[in-house]
């Protein structure tokens, strides 16, 4: 049986690194449903951002799209996470990727 969504939501805020960020692993590929390379190749047009930056990124809207009804439980991980993709890659990168991200998800 797949995991309910507060365990979910508890397995991703224990990946979640210290600085804000999400690093690509097997078991957070597995959570979010994507095969493990595309946690790690951030899309072509944003090949310089580092893929901390896109898998981050990538949670960042798993969660909106897929935890919505848990957004007051993931808020302060989220807000964590985008200050660390927006001080690596800045706001209009992060913008674009955003939107990439939803496409993969």
């Amino acid at each position: 049986p797949k995991p309910s969504l507060s365990q979910q939501l508890a397995d991703l805020a224990q990946m979640q690194e210290f600085d804000g960020s999400w690093k690509p692993s097997a078991p957070l590929a597995k959570l979010l449903g994507v095969e493990e390379k595309v946690l790690s190749s951030p899309p072509a047009a944003h090949s310089q951002v580092s893929s901390a930056v896109w898998c981050t990124l990538l949670v960042v809207q798993f969660l909106a799209l897929r935890m919505a009804d848990l957004e007051d439980e993931w808020a302060l991980l989220a807000k964590k996470a985008r200050k660390f993709a927006q001080a690596q890659a800045g706001d209009e990168a992060c913008r674009a990727l955003e939107q990439e991200a939803l496409l993969v998800l």
